[in-house]
C-alpha cells in the first residue's frame, strides 16, 4: 500500500504552517533598523529575572498603559496568520506572534500531537496596521476609554502562562497555533477588564445562560469593535466554504475573507460593529469551531476530531486564564484581585 503523502507536498511554493521566514528576512531586518524600531525578542519559559529578554523588555516599558489592542489576520494565503497588535499610551505600537522557529529542522512535525518548538515574539511596529510582513485585517479592536487603563502586565501574564504550559508552549497546526495564541491573549485581557468592572466571568468560557442578565451589560470601560460577519454560521463549516482544492490545503476560508475591493484593487476598510464580551466570545468561538472542523477534514494526518480540537482549545484557554491570574502577577492578578475578593457568588455558578 503506498504511503499517504502530506497535503503540503502539493504546495511546493507554500511555506510550512507557522514558518518564520519573514522575520529573518535580511531586507525586512534592514528596514526595521532604518526605521529605528526595537528588534524582535523571543518570549520563552525562562526565570523571571534580569537577563530574560522578556523581563528586561517589560521593565523598560513597565510604566506604559494599554490604549488599544487588536486581533488581526493577515491576508496572505494559505494560512492567514493571526497576531495581536497593541498601542501604548506613549504612542508606540507592538505586535505579538506565534510561529515556528526560523531554522526548524522538521517543520512538518507541527502536524503531530507532539508538535514543534514555538517561536513566540514581540516586536515594535510603526502602526497597528503595519504591513511590513503582509497586509492584514482587523477582526476585533478593544479601545480602553476610562482611567486607569489596563497595564502592560496583562499581556505579560497571558504570554508567560502560555510559555509555562507544557502543551500550549509548543506549536501544533491543529490546536496551539497562531490563532490560539492571539485569541487567548485577547480573551484574557477582555475578561480581566470585565471582571474588574462587573465582578463576573470566572472562566473565559462560562455558560452565559447561567449568569444573571443584570450582570451582563455592555461594559463602559472599553469600546469594542468587531468586524461584521458577512455570512451566517450553521452547525458545520461556513455556508460558503467549499471543499479544499490542491491550492487550498489547510487554508481556512473565513467569512470575513470575502471582501470587496476598491477601484485601485485594494481592500476596502472593514465595517465594524460595537460588541460586548458575550458577542466577542460568540465571534471567536465561531472561528475556533470553523478551524476545528477544517482540521477534522485532515484527521488522517492530524489524528483529531473537530469536537476534540474545539474542546482542547477552549479548555486550555480557561487553564491559561487561571494560570495567568495566579502567576507572575504584574498584570492580571493585580488587575482583578480586589474584584475577586469582593465578588458575590451566585447560586449555581
Amino acid at each position: 500500500m503506498p504511503k499517504l503523502k502530506s497535503p503540503f507536498t502539493l504546495l511546493p511554493s507554500a511555506p510550512p504552517p507557522g514558518s518564520s521566514h519573514y522575520i529573518s528576512n535580511a531586507v525586512i531586518i534592514a528596514k526595521r533598523v532604518a526605521l529605528g524600531l526595537e528588534a524582535p525578542l523571543r518570549i520563552k519559559d525562562l526565570p523571571w529575572e534580569p537577563g530574560n529578554p522578556f523581563y528586561d523588555w517589560y521593565r523598560w516599558h513597565s510604566s506604559a498603559l494599554l490604549v488599544r489592542i487588536q486581533l488581526r489576520k493577515e491576508q496572505k494565503a494559505p494560512f492567514f496568520h493571526e497576531y495581536i497588535a497593541f498601542e501604548l499610551d506613549d504612542k508606540r505600537y507592538f505586535r505579538i506572534d506565534r510561529r515556528q522557529l526560523p531554522n526548524e529542522e522538521s517543520p512538518m512535525d507541527c502536524t503531530s500531537e507532539k508538535g514543534v518548538e514555538a517561536y513566540d515574539t514581540i516586536e515594535e511596529i510603526t502602526s497597528l496596521d503595519d504591513s511590513m510582513y503582509n497586509p492584514s485585517d482587523c477582526l476585533v479592536e478593544v479601545y480602553f476609554t476610562t482611567s486607569p487603563s489596563p497595564c502592560l502586565g496583562l499581556i505579560l501574564d497571558a504570554c508567560s502562562a502560555i510559555s509555562h504550559d507544557k502543551r500550549a508552549r509548543v506549536y501544533t497546526v491543529q490546536r496551539y497555533n497562531c490563532y490560539f495564541y492571539a485569541q487567548t491573549i485577547l480573551l484574557c485581557i477582555c475578561t480581566a477588564d470585565n471582571l474588574r468592572v462587573y465582578r463576573t466571568s470566572l472562566n473565559l468560557w462560562d455558560t452565559w445562560t447561567e449568569i444573571r442578565p443584570d450582570l451582563q451589560p455592555y461594559f463602559p470601560s472599553v469600546h469594542v469593535l468587531v468586524e461584521k460577519p458577512k455570512y451566517s454560521y450553521q452547525d458545520g463549516l461556513p455556508v460558503h466554504a467549499d471543499p479544499p482544492t490542491r491550492a487550498s490545503y489547510f487554508s481556512i476560508r473565513w467569512p470575513w475573507r470575502k471582501t470587496s475591493r476598491d477601484e485601485n484593487g485594494g481592500h476596502r476598510p472593514r465595517e465594524m460593529q460595537e460588541a460586548n464580551l458575550k458577542e466577542i466570545k460568540t465571534y471567536l468561538l465561531a472561528m475556533i469551531r470553523t478551524h476545528s472542523l477544517r482540521a477534522e477534514q485532515y484527521k488522517f494526518i492530524l489524528g483529531c476530531s473537530a469536537e476534540g480540537v474545539e474542546r482542547d482549545i477552549t479548555e486550555k484557554m480557561n487553564y491559561i486564564w487561571h494560570s495567568a491570574r495566579s502567576g507572575i502577577g504584574f498584570g492580571l492578578n493585580h488587575f482583578v484581585s480586589n474584584a475577586i475578593e469582593n465578588m458575590n457568588y451566585l447560586p449555581g455558578l
